[in-house]
């Protein structure tokens, strides 16, 4: 068959029967839409991740109260962000794996059909950013409202104890006490007096069933974790983002008792927070590479002039950065150097590295190129000296980003849809079940704050009031409220300017007799803190805190303090149950400190001597606020056995002062199981035997405890301070002690069998202040 007619053999029998084929093979896939092809991804860009330092979080679990995060955030993150294939990683030098991440690079699968390099290439790429991560918030609170437990750290209310970066300060008063008292703290704090209330219905659903002597509880937990990155870019000014994802969920807690430190609460914890953490760990990951793919996909592919080889200029980088033919690179080393680019266009692909052609001269190898978008111009020169900051690079390449198709999922948005239909519709009927539990709730333990009209005090009544009081006569306020009677000194019975903090179990600052006197706290629209649960409501759920702050001051209703006219600060620190943490004690001195204290009241003890109690108060004293120490009630001579923070006066002499407690017959207070401390370092008597005060929920009782007795010092201390405000701590604990009055029943009990006399102390401040 010669050629002309195999060329009419084609054209007259093959061909058509080809295209009658692919006419019938289009028929029979009549009607079903042509995949679209794949679109190419967009190029690898370096990403340098700096190692992220190590923090822990110290939790109530005896087998591992510890855990760190940090390298487990960062060898995670690392391994997700090499396993999208978008990224080379480089990791910091102080990682063990420094240097280019081998998953990315070399060990990376190549595709076959792309030739080899013709020679040796470095594929080491250059970061188009570093990003640096701190982890800046970590906690766990468990519980709610009283019960509710915080601990770790948050952003912009770090201390050295709960910063979670030195071991060396770590929590002293870990859950259990030991088994002669409830908690580390005085006894008084094992009594509740039954201020719970059992059911909480503000956000959630917290109950108590007892059954036997034993008790069910529904306990909410919510873990979070907060990321600081910074994306230190080559193109523009560092982007600082701040990340943070929760971990939450309920456990139920079932006691054989009804006390705060059961194994069981602590087994229900160690699941819950674990559970927690690991949830808030993986969504903060999932967030991180998320941001790290918005920021990053924005920058271009920088890399290096690497060689010339067999005549051709070859860059570092190639199918495996997903390098296209046609993509042109200028040259960031001349451009900075003030020099008008080269630009370089690749011309063929290989393994790791591109055939490059130049349009320029002057360029170096070793020289640092950036990629281009299609259209893009290389960007001016600047002076020689400075960094480049172009807009052209800085701004958004969408160009060279393909997101792909974006399918929407039915099924999962109709999902979500109804999940979020039942929550609405069960909330909407639990608010609607329980509407008269919450209103009656709203008037009887709210603990929104309601607060309180100025008022001046009336001398007249205070006098009257004080006179009924046996404890207002052991110390002489009848007198002086009597003097105060048409006197113009409108701080006579005390000035608002004096803020006494009192460090407690909190205040109930709704209370009639308190309310008037509550500080507030602009910046955080808040009458105080509360860092017991990390909660802005410091509102006293055990009955301790509001008892010392009516002695302090406050009144108006049926019963006066020694100052009425100061400013109460409720920072609680305390739980119901008396416990604590160091970081919670060290927050709340810091806290009273910065909020203008000038008189901090601290009417409990414990036997564990703690730093984090001894900076607080080195704190106090390098800012010259006196501290008043309750001497505590366990009927112990305190020469023989420390009792904090009492027993830091031997430190602190200047402005620590410690109180005992006097019954109405003139002798130390000896209640059961309240009988107080007494002996070496006691400094002072005051009443604290059956003195009326108030309780939360508008409630006044007779109570003894040396919380009180510190309560009364506090208060003639401010009513001192009203009188002079320039007194320093040491000048304001001179005058209480010299202007003491002397009783005998104290000999042996009491340093120089002293009493508090608001009278005695008043003459010798205005003997100062002359």
């Amino acid at each position: 068959v010669t050629a002309m007619g195999k060329a009419d053999l084609f054209r007259g029998i093959i061909f058509p029967a080809m295209m009658a084929a692919a006419f019938a093979q289009n028929a029979a896939a009549a009607g079903k839409k042509r995949p679209a092809p794949p679109a190419p991804k967009p190029m690898k860009r370096a990403l340098r991740l700096d190692a992220i330092p190590n923090r822990f979080i110290e939790l109530p679990d005896p087998q591992q109260s510890v855990e760190y995060y940090g390298s487990n955030i960062y060898e995670r993150l690392i391994g997700v962000v090499e396993k999208s294939g978008d990224y080379a990683v480089l990791v910091g030098d102080d990682n063990p794996r420094s240097g280019v991440a081998s998953s990315a690079l070399s060990a990376a699968p190549l595709d076959g059909a792309v030739p080899p390099d013709p020679c040796i290439v470095d594929p080491q790429p250059i970061a188009s950013s570093s990003v640096s991560i701190h982890v800046d918030e970590l906690s766990f609170t468990t519980g709610s409202r009283g019960e509710r437990t915080f601990y770790g750290f948050r952003r912009g209310a770090e201390n050295p104890y709960n910063a979670g970066v030195d071991e060396k300060n770590r929590n002293e008063f870990p859950l259990r006490a030991p088994p002669e008292q409830p908690t580390w703290f005085d006894s008084e704090f094992a009594d509740t007096g039954g201020l719970l209330t059992g059911l909480e219905l503000g956000h959630e659903l917290n109950f108590d069933v007892l059954f036997v002597g034993a008790k069910l509880k529904h306990a909410e937990y919510l873990a979070s974790l907060g990321l600081d990155v910074v994306f230190a870019n080559r193109f523009g000014p560092p982007v600082h983002k701040q990340l943070t994802t929760q971990g939450k969920g309920f456990y139920f807690d079932l006691s054989a008792h009804l006390t705060y430190q059961g194994a069981d609460f602590m087994a229900g914890v160690m699941l819950a927070r674990k559970t927690a953490l690991l949830d808030a760990f993986s969504r903060t990951i999932d967030a991180a590479v998320a941001e790290i793919g918005l920021q990053v996909s924005r920058l271009p592919l920088v890399t290096r002039l690497a060689a010339r080889c067999k005549g051709d200029l070859h860059v570092a980088a190639g199918a495996n950065f997903r390098v296209p033919v046609g993509q042109r690179f200028y040259d960031l080393s001349q451009l900075n150097g003030g020099v008008r680019p080269a630009v370089f266009t690749v011309d063929e692909v290989y393994q790791r590295s591109a055939r490059v052609a130049v349009d320029g001269e002057g360029y170096s190898f070793g020289d640092e190129l950036v990629s281009l978008a299609p259209g893009e111009a290389p960007p001016s020169p600047k002076p020689a000296g400075l960094a480049l900051l172009a807009a052209s690079t800085a701004a958004p390449l969408a160009q060279n980003v393909d997101a792909g198709d974006v399918n929407f999922d039915v099924p999962a948005a109709l999902g979500q849809f109804v999940e979020g239909f039942f929550a609405r519709l069960w909330e909407g009927l639990k608010q609607l079940v329980t509407l008269p539990y919450r209103i009656y709730r709203y008037f009887q333990f709210d603990q929104d704050y309601k607060g309180g009209e100025l008022w001046q005090v009336d001398a007249a009544r205070a006098a009257r009031l004080a006179s009924s009081s046996w404890a207002h006569r052991a110390i002489g306020t009848p007198d002086v409220f009597k003097a105060c009677i048409g006197s113009k000194d409108a701080n006579c019975l005390g000035s608002r300017s004096v803020i006494v903090a009192v460090i407690d179990t909190g205040v109930d600052y709704n209370h009639e007799e308190l309310r008037r006197n509550i500080f507030w706290d602009g910046s955080r629209d808040t009458p105080g803190f509360d860092f017991a649960s990390g909660d802005p409501r410091p509102y006293d759920d055990h009955a301790h805190g509001t008892e010392v702050a009516s002695a302090v001051g406050g009144g108006g209703g049926e019963l006066v303090g020694a100052a009425p006219g100061v400013t109460l600060m409720p920072v609680k620190a305390f739980t119901p149950y008396g416990t604590t943490t160091s970081a919670a004690l060290y927050s709340a001195f810091e806290y009273a400190v910065a909020n203008g204290a000038r008189v901090i009241v601290a009417g409990w003890g414990s036997g564990q001597r703690s730093r984090a109690l001894e900076d607080g108060v080195r704190l106090a004293a390098a800012n010259g606020v006196l501290v008043v120490a309750a001497a505590g009630d366990a009927a112990t001579e305190l020469g023989h056995m420390a009792y904090y923070p009492a027993a830091l006066v031997q430190e602190f002499q200047h402005n620590v002062v410690v109180v005992a407690g006097m019954a109405e017959d003139g002798s130390l207070t000896r209640a059961k199981g309240l009988e107080s401390n007494y002996g070496r370092f006691v400094e002072l008597a005051a009443p604290g035997d059956r003195v009326r005060v108030a309780d939360p929920r508008n409630s006044r009782n007779l109570r003894t405890h040396t919380g009180i007795a510190a309560g009364f010092v506090a208060g003639a201390a401010a009513l001192g301070l009203s009188r002079c405000p320039k007194l320093g701590a040491a000048a304001l604990k001179s005058a209480l002690l010299d202007g003491a009055r002397v009783s005998d029943a104290l000999r042996g009990e009491v340093e120089g069998n002293r009493v508090i006399s608001v009278p005695g102390m008043l003459s010798k401040i205005d003997q100062v202040c002359k």
